[in-house]
């Protein structure tokens, strides 16, 4: 019979009541499942956790070598919005002199 639990002790102990912590078991187990034409993988509730993954959650996958998949939530683009709103007088630049045109150039 399979356990159906939370999983044993240590796996509960990689999460604690103040909030996720960083994962310090050395090792957790997870098995491929057929899911269409895919496979599908079960992330351990206390890896999800420390990782701080939420079911939605997009991840980009990078294949590492044989048997070897590195996943990680992708860096999220700003909007022109949220660019603009981080200028600052102190990282603000001034004019840039690009003297006089050259060519069939015009300013």
């Amino acid at each position: 019979m399979k356990n159906r639990g939370e999983g044993p002790p240590s796996a509960k102990a990689a999460v604690r009541e103040e909030g996720p912590q960083p994962y310090t078991e050395r090792q957790m187990k997870a098995q491929l499942s057929k899911w269409g034409h895919s496979l599908a993988l079960r992330i351990p509730k206390p890896v999800a956790e420390a990782a701080k993954l939420c079911e939605g959650d997009t991840l980009d996958l990078d294949v590492v070598g044989p048997g070897t998949v590195r996943m990680r939530k992708p860096t999220p683009k700003l909007t022109l919005a949220e660019l603009v709103a981080r200028i600052t007088e102190e990282n603000r630049h001034g004019e840039t002199d690009w003297r006089e045109a050259v060519g069939n150039e015009r300013w």
